[in-house]
């Protein structure tokens, strides 16, 4: 769903994906430009209520899980990598994998934006 109001976000909106099971997946198509090197920006929200998660891009996981938790809703953008991709798009997937102990119930996620900037 698109939440409205919290944090310096694009257009004073993201898309906030709320109460998901352990191993329920988000997956979002991107289109590629040209097939090539691109690292995967993504501005994200973290906040009390929130969970972690395993990001792979065309089936290929990121390193480790990624955890969106902090004690205050933030706003920041994170390079997630370098991604080799063929297009003339990408599935980026986001799996829910738990949340930190710390955490409140709610194991939810926020993506402002996706962007891939080509390597050379």
């Amino acid at each position: 769903q698109v939440q409205r109001g919290i944090g310096d976000t694009s257009g004073g909106a993201h898309l906030w994906w709320t109460y998901p099971e352990i191993w329920d997946t988000l997956r979002i198509r991107v289109p590629v430009p040209a097939a090539g090197r691109y690292r995967l920006d993504a501005r994200v929200l973290s906040a009390p209520d929130y969970g972690r998660f395993q990001l792979s891009v065309d089936g290929k996981a990121y390193p480790w899980p990624i955890d969106f938790y902090t004690p205050n809703i933030e706003v920041r953008t994170v390079p997630f990598s370098v991604w080799e991709l063929t297009g003339p798009e990408a599935t980026i997937e986001w799996k829910c994998v738990g949340s930190n102990q710390s955490a409140k119930p709610g194991r939810m996620l926020g993506l402002d934006t996706i962007r891939l900037v080509r390597l050379k």
